[in-house]
């Protein structure tokens, strides 16, 4: 599915790539790429690079506190990180409030549909699709305005490979730098 929505154009994650370039353009001197000492192609290659290397940052730390939750829900482990061990307890209390017992939910549920479809749900119920999207920093966390359409477009598709008709979609967004989450759940003509 990800897969898929990734032909679609993405304006906020074009730009959010375009800051990251310009950041380390700045941040250069203090990287240790001197911009007199390269032809500019050999400067451009340099700071791409850089670029990489941060921006990889964010997926690992997302892949991180997935696998964490996936414990924590999953297996009942408790995380040793004070901030790990906040976000999950804080995404338990979301989804204790907002659908009930947490036993109902199987995480990361891989699949492939007769429609078509294929992925992997980080939470799934009868009548659930979750998924998590995580923000580094708290400058980036912003309850109530941080879901796209192509977040809706993802738990679509998953919810009718996994659920059928009749589903709830959410996502939880989870700030990893002080623990905060929000639940959003989407209207079904949304979803639709």
């Amino acid at each position: 599915v990800t897969t898929v929505l990734n032909l679609l154009d993405k304006p906020a994650l074009a730009n959010w790539k375009v800051d990251q370039h310009l950041d380390t353009v700045f941040a250069s001197s203090r990287l240790g790429v001197d911009p007199y000492e390269y032809s500019l192609d050999e400067f451009k290659a340099k700071i791409k690079a850089k670029t990489r290397e941060r921006m990889d940052e964010a997926p690992k730390a997302g892949t991180a506190i997935h696998e964490v939750l996936e414990d924590y829900i999953g297996k009942g482990k408790r995380p040793l990180d004070k901030t790990e061990l906040l976000i999950c307890k804080n995404v338990e209390e979301l989804l204790l409030e907002h659908c009930g017992d947490l036993d109902q939910f199987e995480c990361e549920k891989y699949f492939l549909s007769d429609k078509g479809y294929a992925g992997c749900a980080d939470l799934v119920s009868d009548g659930w699709v979750i998924d998590y999207k995580s923000k580094q920093t708290a400058d980036k966390f912003k309850p109530g305005k941080m879901s796209f359409p192509d977040h809706r477009r993802q738990l679509g598709a998953y919810g009718k490979a996994l659920c059928g008709e009749g589903f709830k979609a959410a996502n939880i967004f989870i700030c990893l730098e002080t623990g905060e989450v929000d639940f959003d759940e989407h209207k079904p003509e949304q979803v639709e």
